[in-house]
């Protein structure tokens, strides 16, 4: 129908991606980490292809009910 679905790119400070990432992914939220073929713009910011930014994103089939339950397991892993 023509949405589009939004991706978000994030790296908390103090924090592995790749543990957040296995934290959601536990709870069957199927999100990644790394460079996402952006590795120049990883490096400039100081972190690394291996871990880089946590990467989360909606499809269209997504809905509120999923969008809550990723906003909740997201505020849990990072508690």
């Amino acid at each position: 129908d023509g949405r589009l679905a939004p991706v978000i790119a994030f790296h908390v400070r103090g924090r592995q991606s790749a543990d957040i990432v296995a934290n959601l992914n536990a709870q069957q939220i199927a999100i990644g980490h790394g460079d996402f073929w952006a590795a120049r713009l990883i490096k400039a910011l100081g972190l690394t292809a291996e871990d880089g930014v946590v990467r989360i994103g909606l499809a269209h089939y997504n809905d509120d009910r999923d969008v809550e339950r990723l906003l909740t397991a997201l505020d849990q892993a990072l508690a």
